[in-house]
């Protein structure tokens, strides 16, 4: 397991709305939660998958563009 999946284990994450899936459809969340490090926030999702993201956004934020 690396830090990153160690930083994210310990979030309290929160369950969105379970929408009905097709089981062929693309992964789509079902949690969300922030990720605080110093002064950044990153939102983070879990997807159905068991794929962890970072919002694009909060990424371009964090490095400036």
């Amino acid at each position: 397991m690396n830090v990153f999946d160690r930083l994210l284990d310990v979030l309290e994450w929160k369950r969105l709305l379970d929408h009905a899936q097709e089981a062929d459809e693309i992964p789509h969340a079902t949690h969300e939660a922030i990720l605080d490090i110093g002064a950044a926030k990153f939102r983070v999702y879990q997807l159905s998958n068991g794929q962890r993201v970072i919002h694009a956004d909060d990424v371009r934020k964090f490095f400036g563009a």
